[in-house]
């Protein structure tokens, strides 16, 4: 009888927590971008970073890159590297793509280079897109970056196979080194 009560109750407080979640995520969506204030941007910023819910958490984060709120990369990027997000972590990284800029352009690459394939793929679209703004000095350090993973990689005789780390380490590489003035000459 006392585990049949501690299930029920275990069950109601699932179904309660899910309710509620599913509450918070009705209303973030409701949210027009547009009319947010600065303040409205911080708090969401804040509820972005401690909520458990990964639904709650990518709506906040595509609201404020609806939102053209700059200042959320920092913490948007900080969350894409935390442990146990390694999975669930590819809406984050196309959300900070309208956003970066060349400052983040290391974070991007590690991003590349430790997560899983939807999260690489955004990261590397990003880089695409950023590449013809770059400067050397931010190559230099993108590039400087992918060659100790692919280092580490093929020291740990990482298979090469299309999509596979190294495969994107490698794309990227191509990409960062390819200087369009050269090829016009």
């Amino acid at each position: 009888m006392i585990n049949q009560k501690a299930n029920l109750n275990y069950y109601l407080v699932n179904y309660q927590v899910n309710r509620m979640n599913n509450e918070i995520y009705r209303a973030v969506k409701s949210i027009d971008p547009n009319k947010l204030t600065p303040e409205d941007k911080f708090e969401l910023l804040e509820i972005f970073k401690i909520t458990r819910n990964d639904l709650v958490r990518n709506q906040i984060a595509i609201l404020l890159a609806d939102a053209g709120f700059k200042e959320a990369v920092p913490e948007i990027l900080k969350k894409i590297g935390e442990k146990g997000m390694i999975s669930k972590n590819g809406t984050l990284v196309f959300t900070v793509g309208g956003l970066i800029s060349q400052k983040n352009i290391v974070q991007i690459v590690r991003i590349i280079c430790e997560q899983e394939y939807e999260a690489r793929l955004m990261a590397f679209e990003i880089i695409k897109n950023l590449r013809p703004s770059l400067t050397p000095k931010s190559i230099k350090n993108a590039l400087t970056v992918l060659a100790s993973y692919k280092k580490d990689l093929h020291a740990k005789n990482h298979p090469f196979a299309e999509n596979s780390t190294l495969h994107f380490i490698e794309e990227t590489i191509a990409i960062l080194e390819d200087d369009p003035i050269l090829k016009l000459e």
